[in-house]
């Protein structure tokens, strides 16, 4: 936190001052101990430890207002089921890294996932059955990812994925890897046969579509997500092979980030606390 550093200098400053103490008191030896008081380097002593403590105190209630800022933004960011970034969470960071132009300069794929038939799993287990897949989605994806990848619950049963720095082929058989370690999790789940699935589409900015941006990967990635859905489920589609019509650039797609300002608040954001 910012308040942080002020915190540290004030008792720094406290420390200092109660240090200075012995060796001035070792120099100028006081006879009696009433003659501390009248010293005036003693009562300027005091007198920086009174200011600085006061200080302290401002700066304890500050850093008390901007932790519960910072939990109120988190809260905001995160999906309260699963833990995940949310989706407004993944545009800010996707923001931060076009602001850094990481994503222009190595290359960056995009997986989106949906959970096949998940109102079935719903409507026949329950919805806390339901909650529990959806974690174990979420715990499957993220341990399949790397620390620099950024996987968010775009809200329901969708999830989306942003690997930079991984090129089709890597981000292909990531996609792959998570849909299969899934289908085996889920297959049974407190003793229940669940067999829950998921389909998953892939778009990289290394392929020969058209990734002019990250909008333009998450259009192709969304396609590629539909190919799977259409040609059977559980599964992964590439955008650009056979059987993924690509999408124009101009395409609207309900999953891409849209590009413009942002005036909402903290709290008002599109938290899903139940599944459905």
């Amino acid at each position: 936190m910012i308040s942080h550093w002020p915190a540290v200098a004030a008792l720094v400053a406290t420390a200092i001052a109660v240090l200075l103490v012995i060796p001035l008191s070792t120099r100028v030896p006081f006879e009696r101990p009433s003659e501390a008081y009248l010293s005036g380097w003693f009562s300027s002593v005091t007198l920086v430890m009174v200011i600085v403590r006061i200080t302290l105190a401002f700066v304890v209630l500050a850093m008390a207002k901007q932790r519960q800022e910072m939990e109120q933004r988190v809260y905001a960011l995160t999906d309260t089921l699963t833990g995940l970034p949310n989706r407004r969470a993944l545009y800010d960071k996707l923001d931060a890294l076009e602001r850094s132009h990481i994503l222009q300069a190595t290359p960056i794929s995009v997986l989106f996932f949906d959970l096949d038939h998940f109102k079935d799993v719903n409507d026949t287990f329950g919805h806390e059955t339901g909650d529990r897949v959806l974690k174990l989605f979420a715990a499957t994806a993220g341990a399949h990812l790397n620390g620099s990848s950024i996987i968010a619950r775009m809200g329901g049963e969708e999830f989306a994925a942003v690997l930079p720095g991984e090129g089709s082929s890597t981000a292909t058989k990531t996609a792959e890897a998570i849909r299969a370690a899934f289908a085996g999790s889920a297959a049974v789940i407190n003793g229940m046969t669940i067999g829950a699935t998921v389909s998953a589409g892939v778009a990289s900015n290394s392929c020969a579509c058209d990734s002019s941006d990250i909008g333009a990967l998450f259009r192709q990635a969304d396609a590629a997500l539909y190919a799977a859905k259409r040609t059977g489920r559980n599964r992964v589609e590439f955008a650009g092979t056979d059987g993924v019509t690509l999408v124009p650039a101009t395409a609207a797609v309900r999953t891409a980030p849209r590009r413009k300002p942002r005036s909402h608040r903290a709290g008002r954001d599109t938290n899903v606390a139940a599944n459905a």
